[in-house]
C-alpha cells in the first residue's frame, strides 16, 4: 500500500504528464480572511476554485509550460506578502510550490 498526499499526487502527475505544475494551499487566517480576500491572493482562480481553496482543499494546477507556471506562482501572495505582480496585502495567504516536469520541487513562496 502507498499513501499519497495531494502534494505527492501533484509530483506524480507532473512527472507522468511531463508538465509544470503549481501546488497551492491556503495558509491564511480564516477568522479574518473571506472569499473576496482569497480571490485577491490568487487572482487566477475563479470563485468556485477559490472557495474550495478557502475551505481547506489543496489544489494543483497543471500548466501548459514553465512560463505559465511561473506567472501563476508570481501572482500568488503567500506569507511573504505582496509580490512584484500582485500588491494584495490582506489576511489571506496561499502557499505555492512549483513542481517541475521531473516531479521535483523548483521553489516555494514561503
Amino acid at each position: 500500500m502507498k499513501i499519497l498526499t495531494v502534494r505527492d499526487t501533484c509530483q506524480q502527475t507532473a512527472k507522468s504528464l511531463n508538465k509544470w505544475c503549481l501546488f497551492i494551499s491556503f495558509t491564511g487566517n480564516t477568522d479574518r480572511a473571506d472569499h473576496r480576500e482569497m480571490r485577491k491572493a490568487v487572482p487566477y482562480l475563479d470563485y468556485v476554485d477559490a472557495t474550495k481553496l478557502y475551505c481547506g482543499q489543496q489544489l494543483f494546477l497543471v500548466c501548459d509550460d514553465k512560463k505559465e507556471c511561473h506567472k501563476l506562482f508570481d501572482q500568488t501572495v503567500g506569507d511573504d506578502g505582496p509580490t512584484l505582480t500582485n500588491s494584495y496585502n490582506g489576511y489571506a495567504s496561499v502557499y505555492a510550490e512549483i513542481i517541475g516536469p521531473d516531479g521535483k520541487s523548483r521553489g516555494e513562496n514561503t
